[in-house]
């Protein structure tokens, strides 16, 4: 199994029930997950840690 997965924007067109699927199976990874998303309720959802960047010039939230 991987010990590390990276996904960018992995809810891009996906329908919700795909998305629900697939939070159900990251959910059950045995690795680190990094996961880079503009996708609300996928975040709002997501149980792990988050880390927000934020425009350096400006100080504002970058996403």
């Amino acid at each position: 199994p991987p010990e590390l997965l990276l996904l960018d924007e992995p809810t891009n067109h996906l329908s919700p029930r795909l998305c629900d699927e697939l939070e159900d199976a990251l959910g059950s990874g045995p690795g680190a997950i990094v996961l880079a998303s503009h996708d609300r309720r996928l975040r709002s959802r997501w149980p792990g840690r988050e880390i927000t960047l934020t425009d350096a010039v400006t100080g504002r939230d970058a996403s």
